[in-house]
Formats: C-alpha cells, structure tokens, sequence
C-alpha cells in the first residue's frame, strides 16, 4: 500500500510538470520573427533564421535556419531540434519530430537527414503519435487537434532518392494493406515518464525504487539492489526519471533526479557495478542491439555504447555554405544612448538615430517615482563590435554607453524596417508589422515588380486583423 501511495504521488507530479506545456497551446501566445536573409547561388532557395517566441515561456525562446525551396515552394528547417524519436526495427532508420514536424534519419554511414512533413509551430495541432509499419517505407502520423480534441491518422510512404543531395518523395496513402489492427513496427523506446516500471528484473538480482521511510519526502526513493534476501541501496534520496533494459537483460541505464540535478548511470550486470555516464537527464532510449542504444538527451541525439567505445552526435546538421553567414546564435550587447521620461521624445530621438543609420528601440523603465524610456541601440555579438559602433554614434553626436541585453522576448517583439535582399532583377523583402505582438512574412517582388508572398506569417494570434500587401511602402526599398 505504502508503494503504491508513493508511485500515485510519482504519476501527479509528473502530470504537474505536463500540465503548463499543454495549457500554453490553448492560453499562450506564439509568434516568430525572421531575419537574416540569403540566397542560394542559383536564385532557386532563400534562407533565413526563423525565431520562436512563446508568451507562456518567454526566456525560453527557439532559433533555427529555414530554407524556402522556390522551385517545389517547400519550406524546410534545416537544423531541427529532436523531441521523440521512434527507430525501424531492421535498425536502417530513424524517425523523429520536432517543432518543425517530421524528419527520417538514414543509420547508415551518411547519417543523412530528410523533412517528411513541415509543421508550422504555431499550428493548433501536434504530432501525437508516428511509427513505422512492416513495409518500413511506410509509415503513420497521428495529428491531435487542441481544439477539439480529436486525433487523424495519416498514412505515408516515401521513396529514397539516388543521391543524397535531392529530396525525399513523399506519397500519401489512402490505406496501408494487411496491417489493419498491428502496432507499428518499431524499435521499443523507453521514455522518460510517469507511466512506467520501478524496477528491473534479472535471474537472480532484482534493482528496484523503493519509497523512502522519510514522510516529509513522500516523492522521494531510494535505487535499492536485491539479492538473496539481501537489499543495498545504490542511490538514496532520489526520484526515478527513466529506466530501460537492454534486451539480453545484461545491462541497463537509469536516469534519475537528486540534489537538484540529473545523474544517468549504467547498471553491469556481469560486475554488478553501477557507474556513472553524467549528469545529464536522458529523455528517451531505444536499444539497438545488447550493447548499442540511440538516446535523446539533454544535449541532443546520440548513438552510444554501453561502455561509451562508440558516442556519435546524431544531429549535427549540414548547414549549405551558402547559409553559412545565418548567425543563429543572439547578440549579448546594445548601446544605450540616453533616458527621456516622455514617450514621444523617445520616439522622436529613435527616428533621429534612424535618420543617422541606426536600429534603436525604446525601453520603458521605472523605479520607484522615476519612470521614462530608455533608447537604445545595436545588437552586438561582442564587446568589441559594440564599441566599434559605439565609436561611429559617438561621430555623430550622440553619447553611449555599452550594456547587456537581459531582455530578449521585447528585444526580438518589435516591429523593424523591412529586410531586403537582391538576386538580379529580384528581391526577397521580410515586412514587419506590430501591435502587440511582431508579425512578420517574406515576399518576392519580380523583376516585373509584382509582389508574392512565399513565406506567410507564423503565429496564432488571435483575432488578428488582415495584413495586406502595403505596395507603395514595399516598393521604396
């Protein structure tokens, strides 16, 4: 009765932890903003850097480089970052989703990545369930729509292409033959989650989570060996994260939390030794063989051996050079060049800057009876570029000084002057637009000067008003 008093209390507090995730999709909102345009050498593809924002959690915001492919109008994340992964059971292939959908993972020595499906990450659906089924060029997508509730099941089948440079076909399937009624056709992948078992079972040992006898730590276990009638503890005072076997029931990993961070450890059956991988938390593991596992980590994807001969990162992503000048990465530094308590002086002080050829943006500041905006400059890499600029505000005329950006959410929520990049007689032109919240899209004008959307904007702000194609501003850039 104890135990099972201490695995319900285990069950709600993981369900705790679920619950904001889930309630953000409904409450929240979420928007992007893009930036850093570039074309491909041939004028067929724009890349850019897409930034995720999430009211729900604003210090936790996602940056990636998509790729819009103008002759098949796809859009592709290049850099994903995976959330689950699913393995074939013949070991050939990888599937796994992220914000941005789905993508297939070739195990063979290229490691080569492909997008199957393209998901905008503000869509009201997410990708619940995917697998492969027998034919493992087959498989499944279950959306689950927050709105209603409801779950679709989709069926695919892809085809390889000859080199690896093209893209994948995909071909929609109205129905999959002979598999009506069969689970998918995967590797088993052990998540990190409440609903599963508290102990391993060998011939002659068992390794078990057993609740601590301490009442003000009821969430709390103890990672216990038994052994003919004899018990030792191997980790005290902790709390189960994940558990998984391998298949010949050798050797295990166990992740758990304690004193405040994540410990993962490698259970020996033969030396009946338990040792220490990091002290990272491990999300998910897949076992390919009895010595060979695929684990989703805090630091990313990985193909490992028990003994850590073999630690390969599998998303390291091939970035074309052409991309290569995308900086994901947020600059750290800006320049403040002064503090004016009324709102239209700061306005009127961002639009001189501008007039000199700087981007600036108002901050408003209060501490105790002082309030006002603060105007700032820039954003910098280094130190040493912002004092590059620093030098050029100071020639005409205005005073600085150099200060750290702890403010990303406002920094990146704010409306700029449209980005444009040429190619010949073509432009690519992000337009920005703001009232509470930043909206952006990208367009195309041709040489014959028409205008077209090819990236639309990406949120799910509500009630949002049309935003047509403002032509006579578009076309002063």
């Amino acid at each position: 009765m104890k135990t099972l008093k201490h695995l319900v209390i285990f069950l709600f507090i993981n369900l705790l932890i679920a619950i904001p995730s889930i309630l953000a999709q409904f409450e929240f909102v979420q928007f992007t903003r893009y930036d850093q345009l570039n074309w491909s050498p041939d004028g067929k593809a724009i890349g850019f850097r897409c930034i995720l924002l999430d009211e729900a959690q604003p210090e936790k915001i996602k940056k990636n480089i998509l790729i819009k492919n103008l002759v098949s109008d796809q859009l592709f994340c290049i850099n994903p970052t995976p959330e689950r992964f699913v393995v074939s059971k013949n070991s050939k292939f990888l599937m796994f989703s992220s914000i941005y959908g789905i993508y297939l993972m070739r195990l063979d020595s290229s490691l080569h990545t492909y997008q199957l499906l393209f998901r905008d990450p503000t869509d009201q659906w997410s990708l619940n369930e995917f697998g492969f089924y027998d034919n493992e060029n087959q498989f499944y997508i279950q959306r689950l729509d927050y709105q209603t509730s409801e779950t679709i099941k989709e069926y695919f089948e892809f085809n390889l292409p000859q080199k690896l440079s093209d893209q994948i076909e995909l071909i929609p399937i109205q129905k999959i033959p002979n598999v009506s009624g069969k689970p998918s056709y995967n590797l088993k992948t052990v998540e990190a989650s409440g609903d599963q078992s508290l102990e391993f079972v060998f011939k002659n040992k068992i390794i078990r989570f057993s609740p601590t006898s301490d009442p003000t730590k009821p969430e709390n276990f103890n990672l216990i060996l038994l052994s003919k009638n004899r018990s030792k503890i191997l980790i005290p005072d902790c709390r189960p994260r994940l558990l998984s076997l391998s298949p010949d029931s050798l050797s295990g990993v166990i992740c758990v939390f304690r004193d405040g961070n994540h410990y993962t450890y490698f259970w020996d059956h033969k030396k009946g030794n338990l040792s220490l991988i990091e002290e990272k938390k491990y999300y998910s593991i897949s076992w390919l063989n009895n010595e060979k596992y695929i684990c989703l980590t805090e630091d990313g994807l990985f193909l490992r051996t028990i003994y850590l001969t073999k630690n390969q990162k599998l998303d390291q992503w091939y970035i074309p050079e052409w991309c290569s000048s995308i900086q994901p990465d947020f600059p750290q530094y800006e320049l403040q060049v002064g503090f004016v308590e009324d709102a239209r002086e700061a306005e009127a002080e961002i639009v001189r800057l501008q007039q000199s050829g700087f981007i600036a943006r108002k901050i408003y500041y209060q501490l105790r009876s002082k309030s006002g905006y603060r105007i700032r400059v820039g954003g910098y890499q280094t130190r040493k570029s912002a004092q590059t600029a620093g030098e050029k505000l100071s020639q005409k005329g205005f005073s600085y000084w150099i200060t750290r950006i702890d403010d990303f959410f406002d920094y990146f929520n704010r409306a700029s002057a449209p980005e444009v990049s040429n190619f010949g007689d073509q432009s690519a032109i992000i337009d920005y637009k703001k009232n509470n919240y930043l909206r952006c899209r990208i367009l195309i004008r041709s040489s014959n000067q028409d205008l077209k959307i090819i990236v639309p904007e990406m949120n799910n702000i509500p009630g949002r008003e049309e935003w047509r194609i403002n032509y006579p501003e578009i076309q002063k850039q």
